[in-house]
């Protein structure tokens, strides 16, 4: 078995932009959710 194969490196990169895209998922839901809360709130943490 070759470790390094196309179908390998192809996945790797699918992979690769998925957590990206996962990330700012992540990013815009704790924007929603710090903007949603009120600023004292915020302070507190």
């Amino acid at each position: 078995m070759n470790p390094i194969t196309p179908k390998t490196s192809r996945e790797h990169r699918s992979t690769k932009v998925n957590s990206v895209q996962v990330h700012f998922v992540f990013n815009n839901i704790l924007a929603l959710f710090s903007s949603r809360q009120p600023k004292s709130s915020h302070v507190n943490y």
